[in-house]
């Protein structure tokens, strides 16, 4: 069969509309790709980033109002100190049932255990502060700073961790382009 020039010139200009048909759905599927990775990264670990930044923040909620009420004695203080354990137990379950990872459980562990000694250290400082014991009650929150530290460095590093994740992920994500 003889082509003419008009066909030869069809079939190129064809062979070129399909070539970039292809590249285009290549790229496309590619996008789609980075656009569920980085999805995941935003829904599932910035989710987790958030909770411990939030656990963080109750964590120093916590250490200000029992100095408030070491300083004045108002009750207020001893009000938002249960509101904000009460915040921080749900922080706590909540990421139990999303992390999976041991490591992160062993820390979210260690920071339950520290969470349950501060507790108590929290309820002996009000006790003795209601008994007028200001100077047994300065020790007693002199000795729980060390459980306040436990707790502050593990989600620290916890963050961290979530962190090195995603920066892991999008190095490979950028290398995969």
């Amino acid at each position: 069969m003889k082509f003419t020039v008009g066909k030869k010139l069809w079939i190129g200009f064809m062979n070129l509309v399909i070539i970039i048909i292809i590249i285009g759905l290549i790229g496309f599927l590619a996008m789609r790709n980075i656009n569920e990775k980085y999805s995941f990264l935003i829904n599932d670990r910035m989710h987790k980033v958030i909770l411990l930044e939030r656990q963080q923040n109750d964590q120093n909620n916590l250490t200000k109002n029992i100095r408030g009420y070491m300083l004045y004695g108002s009750e207020s203080y001893i009000k938002e100190l249960e509101e904000t354990r009460s915040r921080i137990n749900n922080n706590l379950t909540e990421l139990e049932k999303i992390l999976k990872n041991t490591t992160m459980r062993n820390a979210l562990a260690s920071i339950r255990v520290a969470n349950k000694e501060y507790d108590k250290v929290l309820l002996s400082i009000i006790e003795e502060k209601r008994a007028g014991n200001n100077e047994q009650a300065l020790v007693i929150g002199t000795n729980g700073v060390g459980f306040q530290l436990t707790i502050s460095d593990s989600i620290n590093q916890m963050i961290d961790t979530i962190i090195h994740d995603v920066e892991t992920v999008v190095t490979s994500t950028n290398e995969g382009r």
